[in-house]
């Protein structure tokens, strides 16, 4: 609410000229004109929010072809952006030299890129960012080019891990998306060491590392609970699996 106020108060400064006349070195807008002023701004956050994501859509689009390209054995070069007019190149930029300055620091080797993963008994998946060998062991990775870490993100990572670990043996999946493309992937059992999110800054090109493996275990149990609040909330149809007689005996 506060993020989506703010950036009305932006709209308003930036164009609040339009709207009225100066007189005396005074501005003055007439009532009916300020009224438009507060509609045309009402809802700037969305045009923001819409530029955010396809900045991130396209940060996140070039990390998975440069990850893709070192999986496939070649070295991955600089790879050129995406000529889309209304997303802002430099911020395109900022995000990948991010990346790459924590690559270059902490990546021993990635082992999975964009992978689709789905837990059987809980019922919930998804597509997890990364898994790569960090310094500090195998890790479970988000990116993410927001301008600071929420709340969600922690829990998100988490489910991640949980739900790749779940895979007790090499289990084929057969994936159909929203758009009704159909595909098939192969996962092979794996041993996680910990959880983090790299949030790439999109303005200065720094990236931040935040750990979340210490609180793994708050976080899987938090987004459980959520989980099971949704299934309940929508009253899915669960058969034969743990879910369904752990919500029928509350």
């Amino acid at each position: 609410m506060g993020w989506a106020t703010g950036c009305m108060e932006q709209w308003i400064l930036e164009h609040m000229e339009s709207y009225g006349t100066f007189e005396n070195e005074c501005m003055v807008i007439l009532y009916d004109d300020m009224a438009k002023l507060l509609k045309d701004a009402r809802f700037h956050y969305k045009e923001v929010s819409q530029e955010a994501k396809d900045i991130g859509s396209q940060v996140h689009g070039i990390i998975e072809r440069h990850i893709k390209t070192n999986l496939a054995g070649k070295i991955p070069v600089y790879l050129e952006l995406n000529k889309d007019p209304a997303v802002n190149p430099d911020e395109v930029h900022n995000g990948y030299n991010a990346f790459l300055e924590w690559e270059k620091k902490f990546v021993v080797r990635y082992i999975e890129t964009e992978q689709t993963i789905f837990h059987a008994q809980e019922l919930f998946g998804g597509t997890l960012d990364c898994i790569a060998e960090l310094k500090d062991g195998i890790y479970c990775i988000d990116f993410k080019a927001s301008k600071g870490f929420y709340d969600g993100y922690g829990k998100q990572v988490a489910s991640y891990k949980f739900a790749r670990e779940s895979v007790k043996e090499p289990t084929t999946l057969n994936v159909k998306t929203r758009d009704d493309r159909e595909f098939s992937c192969t996962l092979n059992p794996i041993k996680i060491d910990g959880i983090g999110v790299l949030r790439l800054d999109k303005e200065t090109g720094q990236p931040e590392w935040k750990d979340y493996s210490s609180k793994y275990d708050r976080k899987i149990k938090s987004f459980l609970a959520l989980l099971d609040f949704w299934y309940k909330d929508k009253n899915r149809q669960l058969k034969g699996n743990d879910r369904a007689k752990k919500l029928k005996a509350t």
